[in-house]
């Protein structure tokens, strides 16, 4: 494995330096890593799991600490040991989805405020801050980490993500800008492979169509098939909160048909 210094990514070892000492002082970390779908989220947690384990002479596993559904992270944060990294990739939305009463929202929320005694560094994979719980964003993000392209990436403070979050306008300016390499560069083909195998097998079953609430949501291939729509097109209207939408374990979304035919003013 390549050092931090050889990465280029001196940044990188001194950010990690900070949380290690937060959580030997008996805290915990939450971040979150945001960006549009493909741009990088899981690569950058990824690294910066394997640097935090590392430094503390500590194994990473993506078996046990990438986690794909609320039980799987609840059983792992409670049987881990201090300083240990979780690594919540795209999937658990529910606390990022609009469905904010949902169960699930509900027992993510709550194991968030019952684990901080478990002093582990948290990692979250969102698509999109303007979904974010607000329990997670008034009281347990300690940063964000913007992907917005290939190997690149700006770390915000807590205040900016809450106003980020809330559309607010803002003075606040990011820490630093910095690159990261891809993971088979960093940390070899074999650990990328691990993780798209770990993730296929955590996400075969999902479906093209998903109700909620009577409402019917499909997936972005079958509404451009449909409405000549194209998925950057679909994602913007997401974005600006024009178009409803779910999230399913693997972050790929189902947006809602009612609000498709709406924003296209047919009937």
């Amino acid at each position: 494995m390549i050092s931090l210094k050889e990465r280029h990514l001196e940044f990188m070892s001194k950010l990690t330096d900070k949380w290690i000492k937060r959580v030997k002082d008996d805290q915990d970390i939450v971040c979150v890593v945001y960006g549009r779908e493909g741009s990088g989220k899981s690569t950058l947690a990824l690294i910066l799991a394997h640097c935090l384990a590392e430094k503390q002479g500590k194994n990473f596993d993506i078996k046990k600490n990438v986690h794909y559904k609320v039980e799987d992270f609840h059983n792992a944060i409670f049987n881990s040991d201090k300083g240990d990294i979780q690594i919540i990739d795209e999937s658990i939305l529910f606390s990022f989805s609009r469905r904010a009463m949902s169960k699930e929202n509900t027992t993510l929320v709550k194991l968030l405020a019952t684990c901080r005694s478990r002093n582990n560094i948290i990692f979250f994979c969102i698509p999109n801050l303007k979904t974010i719980d607000s329990y997670l964003k008034e009281h347990r993000i300690v940063c964000g980490l913007e992907v917005f392209g290939k190997g690149r990436f700006k770390i915000w403070p807590k205040k900016a993500i809450q106003l980020f979050a809330q559309s607010k306008p803002h003075n606040q300016r990011q820490i630093i800008i910095d690159y990261f390499p891809s993971v088979e560069q960093s940390l070899g083909l074999k650990e990328w492979e691990e993780y798209l195998k770990h993730k296929d097998n955590k996400l075969k079953h999902e479906t093209i169509e998903v109700k909620e609430n009577d409402i019917t949501y499909l997936a972005a291939k079958e509404i451009k098939k449909k409405y000549g729509l194209g998925y950057a097109w679909l994602g913007d209207r997401f974005k600006d909160g024009t178009l409803e939408a779910v999230t399913l374990p693997s972050g790929h979304r189902r947006y809602s048909i009612k609000g498709v035919r709406e924003l296209l003013g047919v009937k």
